[in-house]
């Protein structure tokens, strides 16, 4: 937060972290993911790409039960969106069946998830495909109800 004179207050930004600390808990790698710079060295590739070597991603696209779930897990953000774009793409790529949303392993989920969700819904329905979060994470589900975003992705 910036004063009216332009200085930063300590404890405008310490009260900001504390509130958005917890939004964001610590991850634990799942098998088969790894760090932007494991990556680098040829060490176990993922088919996402975190901002840093604290981010890690996974998006994989299943069929199942004659529907396609976009499976997300880790962290979820900008960086993670033309991923995410891919794996939707994939999904619908796949004809007029259903696709599921697994959001059950997201440990952080940001604008660009948020951007990617919509963005589907939207295609979607431009698609006449049906489409539904088939699970979320706790951390996905508070970041959609603050963000007022479950409205827009809860089915007629």
């Amino acid at each position: 937060m910036v004063l009216g004179d332009g200085v930063q207050s300590a404890a405008a930004i310490a009260v900001l972290n504390t509130v958005i600390a917890p939004l964001r808990p610590p991850v634990t790698r799942p098998p088969g993911l790894c760090s932007v710079a494991e990556r680098q060295h040829g060490e176990s590739p993922v088919p996402g790409q975190g901002l840093n070597s604290e981010r890690e991603f996974e998006v994989r696209v299943v069929l199942d039960d004659g529907q396609a779930v976009v499976v997300l897990t880790g962290e979820i953000d900008l960086a993670a969106l033309p991923e995410v774009r891919a794996g939707f793409a994939d999904a619908f790529a796949r004809g007029p069946a259903p696709v599921a949303v697994d959001l059950a392993s997201v440990a952080y989920f940001g604008s660009g998830g948020i951007r990617a969700l919509l963005e589907a819904t939207h295609t979607a329905s431009e698609l006449g495909v049906p489409m539904r979060i088939s699970a979320a994470s706790e951390t996905v589900r508070r970041v959609l109800a603050l963000t007022g975003a479950e409205r827009l992705l809860r089915p007629p």
